[in-house]
């Protein structure tokens, strides 16, 4: 029991981690568009990279989760099921490549990824809750849910800095201080929105450090 209730706090950490992630990968996709390191670098390479970056990110909860639900299993010492799925989602990875690669091009293979890995998590979480009890996933979806409040507001806020006449125009390095503004800005917005909801993860994370 005590090693379900370590994966429950686990799992809701992580997936705290992953919305901090699409704030990475946002992050990253901006720093491409505003500072275009080469002429080899072209808006057409932008376009590509960014593409492939949506899809990623919509598996970054997955990615995540799906570490901490092993590692539940392993501490259970239940090795056969995170194979099983495992090798299933690895076949449902090669389908869904041949499926998507000529309609999304590069998008194709990241959204693949993305959606076996979420498959991973669907499938393990209920192998998991039939075999050994629930895992938390009630509070997971809960705190989820005020993330996702507080990466809207962190949009909105990133879109005005981004729209404002003449904030991201003029020389590379008035580009880059742009740039590093608009990520500080978002993250204080992002994390101070989640305070102010009370996510309990956020004084989770704290205490860590803080004790």
């Amino acid at each position: 029991m005590r090693s379900i209730c370590v994966a429950e706090t686990a799992l809701a950490v992580r997936a705290a981690g992953a919305v901090g992630g699409v704030l990475s990968g946002a992050a990253t996709v901006a720093a491409l568009l505003v500072l275009e390191y080469s002429p080899e670098f072209s808006a057409a390479s932008t376009e590509l990279t960014a593409w492939a970056l949506l899809f990623f990110a919509m598996g970054l909860s997955g990615f995540a989760m799906v570490k901490i639900i092993v590692q539940a299993f392993y501490a259970l010492h239940e090795t056969r099921a995170p194979v099983i799925v495992a090798t299933i989602s690895l076949s449902l990875n090669i389908i869904l490549n041949f499926l998507f690669f000529h309609p999304l091009r590069n998008g194709g293979p990241a959204l693949a990824t993305s959606l076996s890995a979420v498959f991973d998590v669907v499938a393990l979480t209920t192998i998991f809750r039939w075999r050994f009890g629930a895992i938390g996933m009630r509070e997971v979806c809960r705190s989820g849910w005020k993330f996702g409040a507080a990466a809207a507001v962190m949009g909105g806020v990133t879109w005005w800095l981004i729209h404002v006449p003449g904030f991201y125009s003029g020389s590379l390095t008035h580009r880059a201080v742009a740039l590093l503004a608009t990520i500080v800005v978002s993250t204080v917005t992002y994390f101070g929105s989640a305070f102010l909801m009370r996510v309990r993860e956020i004084n989770e994370v704290w205490s860590i450090y803080y004790p």
